[in-house]
């Protein structure tokens, strides 16, 4: 009986994070839009376009998207403005970051 108990919180914190995982896997570019807009528009517009200091990012493949984005997050990219990029791209992973590129490369001028 304890098993039963303890194994159903476990199931519902599984099916969420199944849930989490699935959403990303099945459409990336969804999630992307999703991180995109609550933590980049801001300072690089909700076209990409950029703005002032901050570089447009509507001219990325996904590929260079997620090769800046990784760099910023390992150290190994980034001029004047990394410090202000690490926090955002620290705490994500591969896959978050996948998404974010996938996104920003539907971005166009």
């Amino acid at each position: 009986m304890k098993k039963a108990a303890v194994g159903l919180a476990g199931l519902t914190a599984l099916y969420t994070l199944s849930l989490t995982g699935l959403a990303i896997a099945q459409d990336p570019v969804a999630e992307g839009k999703k991180m995109y807009e609550q933590e980049c528009a801001s300072c690089h517009m909700a076209n990409g376009a950029g703005s002032g200091i901050y570089p447009a990012v509507n001219n990325l493949s996904k590929e260079k998207g997620l090769e800046m984005l990784k760099g910023y997050r390992d150290g190994t990219y980034g001029g004047s403005m990394k410090s202000v990029m690490v926090p955002f791209v620290k705490g994500k992973t591969d896959q978050q970051l996948e998404a974010l590129a996938a996104y920003m490369a539907t971005l166009k001028k």
